[in-house]
């Protein structure tokens, strides 16, 4: 059995109206975990942890030895695509690719294009023109051309019409059957989401880890989250 890539160890992040945790959990290589849970539930607020955006209170996390905080590798490692991804309107497609491979020490411009290509990204376009869902599209290949490790998404589907929803969640399998060492961790309160992607589930409740376990475990989905709302 392999080592895990990620493990989080007793993580903590104390707010003044809100805590995250205790928490612990393991990510396996090439897993794609879903967080489930309601709004406000911490999903946000671990996936800023893992990040590095948000330094827990207490616990620690660990790729082998422990991740000290402001870790320049772990953070290369790393792609956080938020729900509203941010990027600079004005700048076209291209250009945003451009700027985005100055950033990283490694990037494979062939790899972008080709991705580009097959997303149908117009390098032309303003970014500020661009829908949600292609706008994710920009940051899955600025996110896999500098080989992260770990891609974070934070409920990418929230706002997507049913088939861009569909057409997300074909690109997040696809990419995993190309990238078989590739770590998802994605977010979201819709079950569909989880489904399509997951093969294992974490349910977060009021800042609490309630249930995790494969997807297989977990059996009807909806059922099981209903069962993690009984005292």
């Amino acid at each position: 059995m392999s080592s895990p890539c990620l493990t989080l160890r007793g993580i903590v992040k104390q707010y003044p109206d809100f805590t995250l945790g205790p928490l612990s959990m393991e990510l396996a290589p090439g897993s794609a975990l879903g967080l489930l849970g309601p709004n406000g539930a911490g999903k946000t607020t671990l996936l800023n942890v893992i990040a590095q955006q948000a330094r827990p209170t207490a616990g620690e996390l660990a790729c082998g030895a422990p991740i000290a905080w402001g870790d320049s590798r772990w953070k290369s490692r790393v792609s956080y695509i938020r729900e509203t991804p941010a990027f600079y309107d004005e700048l076209t497609v291209g250009q945003t690719l451009r700027f985005a491979s100055s950033l990283y020490d490694e990037w494979d411009t062939a790899f972008a294009g080709a991705l580009a290509t097959r997303f149908r990204l117009d390098h032309s376009r303003l970014m500020g023109t661009l829908s949600k869902g292609t706008r994710l599209k920009v940051g899955l290949v600025a996110a896999l051309a500098h080989r992260a490790a770990f891609v974070l998404l934070d409920e990418p589907t929230a706002g997507l019409d049913p088939d861009a929803r569909d057409d997300l969640h074909r690109t997040l399998r696809d990419l995993r059957s190309e990238r078989p060492e590739l770590c998802l961790v994605l977010s979201s309160h819709i079950f569909e989401d989880i489904d399509a992607v997951a093969d294992h589930v974490a349910i977060i409740r009021d800042g609490r880890l309630v249930r995790q376990g494969t997807r297989a475990e977990f059996g009807d989905l909806p059922a099981a989250y209903r069962d993690t709302q009984r005292p």
